[in-house]
C-alpha cells in the first residue's frame, strides 16, 4: 500500500467519524502515520541490504578474477584491478566488503535488541561494534545506540560518553526523529557541547 494511499484511507477515517471521538480519530491518525515512516524506513534497509548483496557478488567476482591472473572492470568504483599480489586470500575491496557485511550483520542484530527494549544486549554490541569495526559513521552509529540504550537504562554519564564520542566521529550524524524520543535526541545534542 502506497504512502497516498494510507493518506486516502486515514482522512477518510478522520472525517467519516467511525472511530468515535476526536481523541480517538487523532490517536488513530498518529497510529497510521508511526505505520507508514516504520514501512519507509523498513524499506530502506532492505534496500541498503540489497545493494550491500550486489556489492558482495561483484567483489566475489573481482577476487575470482584477479586468483585468475585476468584484469576486471569494477563498475561499482571505475577501477581495473589487476594482478597485484592478492592471491587466493582475496583483494583489499572484498575484505572490506566482508567487514563490512559483518558489521550490518550485529549492527542489525543490535537494532532488534533495542527494537525489543533489550537494552542491555543492544549496548554490549553496539559498544564491540565501535570498538572493533566500522568506519566513522558506522561507528558513530553504534556509539549513538550503545548510549540510547545507557540513557534508557537510566546511566546519563554513561550516554553522555558515547554520544559525545559519536559525535566526535561524525558531527553531521543525526538520528530518526521517529524512532527516538525527543527527549532522548535533545540530550544528544546537548552531549555534543
Amino acid at each position: 500500500m502506497s504512502v497516498r494511499s494510507i493518506s486516502l484511507v486515514m482522512c477518510l477515517i478522520l472525517l467519516s467519524g467511525c472511530a468515535g471521538n476526536i481523541k480517538d480519530q487523532i490517536c488513530l491518525g498518529i497510529g497510521i502515520y508511526a505505520y507508514v515512516m516504520e514501512a519507509r524506513e523498513t524499506r530502506r534497509q532492505q534496500k541498503e541490504a540489497r545493494n550491500w548483496q550486489a556489492r558482495r557478488a561483484a567483489a566475489g567476482q573481482t577476487s575470482a578474477s584477479i586468483a585468475a591472473g585476468e584484469r576486471h572492470e569494477n563498475p561499482s568504483s571505475g577501477l581495473s584491478s589487476g594482478i597485484g599480489g592478492q592471491g587466493a586470500g582475496g583483494s583489499p575491496a572484498a575484505e572490506g566488503i566482508q567487514n563490512e557485511a559483518a558489521f550490518l550483520i550485529s549492527f542489525q542484530a543490535g537494532q532488534e535488541d533495542f527494537r525489543r527494549f533489550r537494552y542491555q544486549d543492544c549496548k554490549a554490541k553496539m559498544i564491540s561494534l565501535a570498538v572493533e569495526n566500522g568506519a566513522g559513521k558506522q561507528r558513530a552509529q553504534a556509539y549513538f545506540y550503545a548510549g540510547a540504550c545507557a540513557y534508557y537504562l537510566g546511566n546519563f554519564e554513561e550516554a553522555r560518553r558515547y554520544f559525545a564520542k559519536a559525535i566526535e566521529l561524525d558531527p553531521g550524524y543525526m538520528p530518526s526523529t521517529t524512532r527516538f524520543t525527543p527527549a532522548l535526541l535533545g540530550f544528544y545534542r546537548r552531549s555534543g557541547r
